[in-house]
């Protein structure tokens, strides 16, 4: 006797709801060539997960930004999250022109200080609220947003760390990829720099990231179509707690980041 397969077109519609619930989806915002925090792109990349929540009401999401959408900047001295902001701030009022009551105004900064990583990463606030509004609109839990390549970033340096005496004295550096656009990210071996010799728990805490940039791969600085989901965010590495820029999404979290000025 054949069994009776319980398929989801027989399911009740509650358990269909919490079987999408329970599935965490991933997607990647791409973004338009644009200035920094310009609205017209913001508008667009806020429809377009709108229209992605539209179709997958009540889904769980982990969302990639495309580095079209942030500010990055490396803090190696910092030894504080303070410190870290104040040093992000510094390098994009110099390089970028912003002045400071438009980074606290229209920003939210999220930076990160651990032993291997130590940088800030800005998103537009009117971006934020507007993904997360739009998320909640349609039932869609964001369960974080972050930058596409973090995962990646984690994974590299898990990676690097594991290498022990074989591991190389210059920097090391990885490179992420998106149309019409890469982010670099490098990272100097302390450990071998300072001339301490390697052993496993000097080698897992000796490479530090010490310099962010983003350019067009190649000279192509052809802009991207209208902003996107596309669902290609990395999987997150086995030890992948507190070392990626995060803005989490869930019940006060969200407040409490949106309100967050920078020191």
């Amino acid at each position: 006797m054949t069994p009776d397969v319980d398929t989801p077109s027989r399911q009740p519609a509650w358990l269909q709801r919490l079987r999408v619930r329970w599935q965490v989806r991933s997607a990647v915002l791409m973004a338009p060539a644009h200035a920094p925090g310009d609205a017209e792109a913001i508008d667009a990349g806020v429809q377009a997960l709108s229209q992605w929540a539209q179709a997958h009401p009540g889904a769980s999401l982990d969302l990639g930004l495309s580095s079209r959408w942030l500010l990055c900047a490396a803090t190696p001295d910092a030894t504080t999250a303070e410190q870290a902001l104040q040093l992000a701030g510094q390098q994009w009022v110099h390089y970028l022109g912003l002045d400071e009551a438009s980074l606290q105004a229209d920003w939210v900064l999220q930076p990160v200080v651990s032993p291997r990583v130590r940088l800030v990463c800005a998103v537009p606030r009117a971006l934020l609220e507007g993904l997360h509004e739009a998320a909640a609109e349609h039932g869609v839990r964001l369960r974080a947003v972050l930058p596409w390549w973090a995962f990646g970033l984690q994974a590299a340096l898990d990676e690097a760390a594991q290498v022990g005496d074989a591991a190389p004295v210059g920097p090391l550096s990885w490179c992420w990829d998106e149309p019409g656009w890469r982010t670099c990210v490098q990272a100097v071996n302390t450990a071998r720099t300072a001339g301490v010799p390697d052993s496993s728990s000097v080698a897992a805490s000796g490479w530090v990231v010490d310099r962010v940039w983003m350019s067009a791969p190649d000279g192509a600085a052809g802009p991207m179509g209208s902003a996107m989901p596309v669902a290609s965010l990395p999987a997150a590495p086995e030890h992948a707690g507190g070392l990626t820029p995060s803005w989490l999404c869930e019940g006060d979290a969200v407040a409490g980041l949106l309100n967050r000025r920078s020191a």
